[in-house]
């Protein structure tokens, strides 16, 4: 509803929505019959922000262990947020006297600005 609502209000360009897990989840069951986490995978879903959707933007293996294809790592995935809500990731906050980069010197990822 969030999302129709913005974009009949033509705002939906101007919003980033981001809905994000801390970890992916294995497909099968474990021998506790839970579902472990998967450290090396988590999703994320971003909306408006004038990005180019293209639907899924990489994916896990059948066992949620590996990206294939496009992986994306954190930074980027911060760097593209900033990018997409006009913050300047290219800048540094500062502790004191030392620069601190704002996404761990991550890259937007350019398909989704195309």
């Amino acid at each position: 509803m969030l999302i129709v609502d913005l974009e009949q209000k033509r705002l939906l360009d101007k919003t980033v929505i981001v809905i994000t897990t801390k970890f992916g989840r294995p497909s099968g069951f474990d021998s506790s019959g839970g579902r472990g986490h998967q450290g090396s995978s988590f999703t994320c879903v971003l909306a408006g922000g004038g990005l180019s959707h293209c639907g899924v933007y990489g994916q896990t293996d059948q066992q949620a262990k590996r990206i294939v294809p496009n992986p994306v790592c954190v930074p980027d995935s911060c760097t593209t947020i900033c990018a997409a809500t006009g913050v300047d990731w290219q800048k540094n906050l500062f502790a004191g006297d030392r620069p601190v980069h704002i996404t761990d010197q991550g890259t937007p990822i350019a398909k989704l600005f195309a």
